[in-house]
């Protein structure tokens, strides 16, 4: 925000009538206040420029995203494509001036989410503990005029910004324990009686906190989890079966922990029978569940009968899928794919919703490629004859062009090659902006994701080695939200990662050792090249991870990246947003993956 020559005090703040539009408000939390803190400070710009000051100053603090699963840097602007700051720079749109003046007037604000928000932001700058002990209060009690068992998402943001405060202070300031008891109210009030996810969330911070009756709240997950497979909602059932077995291992109880992973991982089972059912079953969607229920059995000690059993129903039902993968697979029209995108998109779950992204992303066949590309160079000739370079935005050369016509077999095939990449360059433009664009763009309107949206799809995922599901969930979101530097950073070091995972797990050595016995690990311009990796994923998407990550004719995601070579605005292309798409069909489709394997080498 520029800042203004216009003083501002805080008998203009008292004045200015902010208390009554806050109190018009339907509910009391900041996103709604910022709406109309900002129409209103629109409507006085001219006559009144004082106050419309006030109101834009109230208005961008109450716009701030909360994200307290961040400790360190829980704000940032609202998403909504490519972020105009980074998040941890946030600050820089207040004045110094408007800064202190909220240091003057936040005390005296009646209204605790507002109180709450300011407190925070000022903690956040000046690390007053004061400002973080009265933020503390103010969120705790926002939360409990927000609180409601089915649009929890407000009211547990709030206790979770309060439970990260009171640990940053340390437990011997107490302010812990006033939110531990907070949290065990709200559970005790609800009994395992809210329907979605509060009483999980919650329970979470205890045992984050290390804190709380194990056996009282194991029993309670217990509860929530049957009741939740009753109702077919898997989904919720596998989070408090994973609470029940955090319990069970606080209470260094094995065999308890054990049952209760079983019971998880068998969840998996149960939602796959279920997609079955109604007029909307589909093997294919099944598929993927019974593949996670796979990947968590085997994540449990002795349970190769269970994981080979499954893995023959699973045969079934891939062989089941084949005709509904024929069904969904289309040409992309340009002038109808964006209305046939957003078709696809709407009126779905946030998680079907992205599945229908995931299947809609297709990667070019390398045989249709190759075929193009001999098309092309029989019909211009001239433009293939002669070698050539391609060079970067600074004139730099980054890459030799060979020619399709040389003597040497070699250099006829490399030509193909890099023809071939620019010719998958092309595909990638037309389903970034008429598939992945609009349907990220109509799912952003449609739905509040959350990283916790995200680990529903990474967790137990043969694509996401132990421990580095957060990760890869973090990397999704931002991809979602539009802030591609945050993914592109995320997520291209994790799919190197995985690749090498997968090979080790084929027997592939994965690195190499230099005459002083130093062992380095093999980057991707290496391991995308193994057959084993092909035999994985099939030729087409490994040719499309190639040109989008390694290949010097193609994007060079990968080495661009990591030698500091994109600048702020080349994130923002159609490369790393295909990448991300790329990415999330590849953690929510592996069973599509591995029938394109299939068919390629029938």
């Amino acid at each position: 925000m520029s800042e203004k020559e216009i003083k501002i005090t805080k008998d203009d703040v008292q004045k200015s009538g902010y208390i009554d539009i806050i109190d018009n408000c339907d509910k009391k939390e900041c996103y709604r206040y910022s709406t109309e803190f900002l129409k209103k400070g629109r409507e006085l710009e001219s006559s009144n420029p004082r106050t419309s000051e006030i109101y834009i100053l109230l208005g961008r603090i109450a716009s701030l995203n909360l994200n307290p699963e961040s400790t360190l840097t829980p704000f940032s602007p609202m998403p909504s494509g490519p972020l105009e700051s980074e998040p941890e720079n946030f600050v820089q749109i207040f004045s110094s001036d408007h800064l202190d003046l909220m240091r003057h007037f936040v005390k005296e604000i009646t209204d605790n989410e507002l109180k709450a928000r300011i407190s925070d932001v000022l903690w956040i700058i000046d690390r007053n503990h004061k400002m973080a002990e009265l933020a503390i209060y103010s969120y705790l009690e926002s939360s409990k005029i927000l609180e409601h068992p089915e649009h929890w998402t407000s009211c547990e943001k709030r206790i979770q910004r309060a439970f990260r405060l009171s640990n940053m202070l340390g437990k011997k300031s107490g302010h812990l324990e006033k939110v531990i008891k907070h949290i065990e109210d709200v559970l005790d009030k609800y009994n395992g009686e809210d329907p979605l996810f509060l009483s999980y969330k919650l329970m979470c911070m205890l045992i984050e906190a290390n804190v709380g009756d194990p056996v009282k709240y194991s029993n309670l997950s217990e509860k929530c989890a049957i009741d939740a497979e009753k109702k077919n909602n898997f989904r919720r059932a596998r989070a408090y079966w994973q609470t029940k077995a955090q319990w069970h291992k606080i209470q260094k109880d094995e065999i308890k922990e054990r049952e209760s992973n079983f019971n998880y991982a068998n969840s998996y089972v149960k939602e796959a029978e279920s997609r079955l059912k109604g007029k909307n079953g589909s093997y294919l969607v099944a598929s993927t569940f019974l593949q996670k229920a796979i990947e968590a059995y085997r994540r449990i000690s002795n349970t190769k009968d269970v994981v080979n059993k499954l893995h023959k129903k699973l045969i079934e039902y891939e062989r089941e899928s084949v005709n509904e993968m024929q069904r969904f697979s289309t040409d992309i029209d340009v002038t109808e794919s964006v209305k046939n995108t957003i078709r696809n998109i709407s009126d779905k779950s946030l998680l079907d919703a992205l599945f229908a992204l995931s299947l809609m992303v297709n990667s070019p066949k390398v045989e249709d490629l190759r075929k193009e590309v001999r098309e092309l160079a029989d019909k211009y000739v001239f433009q293939h004859i002669v070698s050539g370079v391609a060079v970067n935005k600074d004139g730099k050369v980054t890459a030799r062009k060979a020619s399709m016509f040389s003597n040497d077999p070699s250099e006829v095939e490399e030509s193909i090659k890099q023809n071939m990449h620019q010719h998958a360059e092309f595909h990638r433009l037309i389903v970034a902006q008429s598939v992945i664009e609009p349907a990220r763009h109509r799912i952003n309107l449609d739905h509040n994701a959350t990283l916790s949206d995200f680990m529903n799809i990474v967790n137990d995922n043969p694509f996401v080695p132990v421990g580095r599901e957060h990760l890869f969930a973090q990397g999704l979101l931002s991809g979602l939200e539009g802030d591609y530097v945050i993914a592109a950073h995320i997520l291209i070091p994790q799919i190197e990662n995985t690749i090498r995972y997968i090979l080790t797990q084929k027997g592939v050595v994965s690195s190499g050792i230099d005459s002083n016995g130093i062992q380095d690990e093999r980057s991707l311009n290496s391991t995308l090249y193994t057959k084993e990796i092909e035999e994985v994923f099939g030729k087409d998407i490994v040719f499309d991870l190639q040109g989008l990550l390694v290949e010097r004719v193609g994007a060079n995601l990968r080495n661009r990246i990591a030698h500091g070579l994109m600048d702020y605005s080349s994130f923002f292309s159609i490369h790393v947003s295909y990448l991300w798409a790329i990415t999330l069909r590849l953690c929510c489709w592996h069973i599509i993956v591995s029938k394109v394997k299939e068919d390629a080498s029938s």
